[in-house]
């Protein structure tokens, strides 16, 4: 892992999380690529689907919210059934790579998501029909410059936004807080350790993040939804 640098999130949300430490995720990653889940005695009858509905459908009101505020979307997520197929081919590798940076790096764990997002997003607006089953979308992303500044390399070489630009720092902004309201939602819950709960939120809330990235892109290449026939 590179040091810290004024691109990357402040070391208050970073070094020593205690989060997704007591969430077990470090531990679980291994459990779950064996195949095996270690769900705690310790579960409660809070864990049933509805409870990770809400959960998503909270965390993307807020960040819904906060963007508009912000003006880089105006009330509404952008999304097609294109972004979520392709996300099931992308997920596999990213979150591979998102589990190692938890405990360190939780909240760019989260949000270099919102960046893979943004790639999608405009591989979509400009040649589609190249990328749509293209197998090595993820790498396109991550191996120019490494998972560690993806976020740059997706704003800078396919947005055209320079680093340090007004631009680029308001999305960096942007993000940054929006990782600090999701981790904050997750730590409220009171997760087990070494469970597949706490690997299901984290899973979850790289999803939106996913799809809030794509979103962003979208509503600044001038985009909004419009009632059919208009």
């Amino acid at each position: 892992m590179h040091e810290v640098t004024n691109r990357q999130f402040p070391a208050a949300m970073q070094g020593g999380f205690s989060i997704f430490a007591a969430l077990g995720l470090v531990e679980i990653q291994f459990s779950i690529r064996r195949g095996h889940y270690p769900i705690t005695n310790h579960l409660s009858n809070m864990y049933f689907p509805q409870f990770f509905t809400d959960f998503s459908n909270n965390l993307t009101r807020l960040l819904l919210q906060n963007a508009t505020n912000e003006g880089l979307l105006a009330g509404q997520l952008l999304t097609t059934e294109d972004f979520d197929d392709k996300w099931s081919q992308i997920a596999p590798e990213y979150m591979a790579d998102a589990v190692q940076e938890i405990a360190g790096y939780p909240a760019v764990a989260i949000a270099w998501a919102a960046y893979v997002g943004m790639g999608v997003a405009v591989l979509w607006d400009t040649e589609w029909e190249k990328h749509a089953i293209t197998p090595d979308t993820y790498q396109l992303f991550k191996t120019p410059r490494g998972f560690d500044e993806m976020d740059e390399y997706i704003m800078e070489e396919l947005l055209g936004i320079p680093a340090e630009s007004a631009g680029f720092v308001q999305v960096e902004k942007f993000l940054r807080a929006s990782a600090e309201v999701a981790l904050t939602l997750i730590r409220k819950e009171n997760i087990p350790p070494q469970s597949i709960e706490a690997y299901q939120l984290f899973s979850d809330c790289v999803t939106i993040f996913y799809r809030l990235g794509a979103s962003l892109c979208l509503h600044g290449r001038g985009y909004a939804y419009h009632p059919a026939g208009n």
